[in-house]
Parts: structure tokens; C-alpha cells; sequence
């Protein structure tokens, strides 16, 4: 699959993740094959299964940052969300929008995988 294909299948604003990176199609490839080694999501993991409200609210928040970096806006919503619930002290609805973001999280893996 295509660059193109993949990030428009995520919902990706193709010809703006582009201008992000100064119209280099190769290292928006290179920067994107690189995300699912990024450690964040397994850190917020963690704190959830931790319950520690803190550090799930710095790492959905890091997450949210490198999401709407890449482009990746599905993600960067649903993390934006759980930070929302975290800053409100609402761990019930930080632990379901959780939830989404590891579907989002996997959806976007799954994707970057037919590069």
C-alpha cells in the first residue's frame, strides 16, 4: 500500500502532514514507520493498569502531542478526550475513553503495518 493510501484510510490530511514536513513524502514515511516504536502508549498502559491517574494524564497527554504531530487526528481526538476526563477527575470516563484510544492506537498500527 501507498503512503497516501494508509494515511488517507486514518483520516489523514495527506497534502498537510506534507507541508508539516516540508513536502518530503519520504520522511513523513519514515517518521510514521517509526511511531510504533514509540513508547508512550505502553507507558499509558501501564499507568492504567496502575491507576494512576497522573501518569495517565501526562502520558495521554504526550500521546495526544505526537498524534496531532503525525497527523494521526482519530487518535488525537480520542486522547484529547481522555485528557479532558483526566483534568475533570472523571477516572470512569478517562478509563472508557481509554478504551478507544487502544482501538485507535491499534487501528493506526495496523495501518502503518502495509507501508
Amino acid at each position: 500500500m501507498q503512503l497516501r493510501e494508509v494515511m488517507e484510510e486514518l483520516g489523514m490530511d495527506y497534502e498537510g502532514v506534507l507541508k508539516r514536513f516540508g513536502g518530503s513524502s519520504a520522511l513523513a514515511e519514515r517518521l510514521l514507520r517509526k511511531f510504533p516504536g514509540d513508547p508512550t502508549f505502553s507507558r499509558l498502559k501501564e499507568a492504567v493498569e496502575r491507576k494512576d491517574a497522573a501518569g495517565m494524564l501526562a502520558q495521554a497527554h504526550t500521546l495526544k502531542g505526537v498524534a496531532g504531530n503525525l497527523g494521526f487526528n482519530g487518535l488525537y481526538e480520542v486522547c484529547r478526550d481522555m485528557v479532558v476526563c483526566l483534568r475533570a477527575e472523571n477516572l470512569i470516563g478517562a478509563f472508557e475513553a481509554y478504551h478507544l484510544v487502544e482501538m485507535e492506537y491499534r487501528r493506526v498500527l495496523d495501518r502503518i503495518e502495509m507501508l
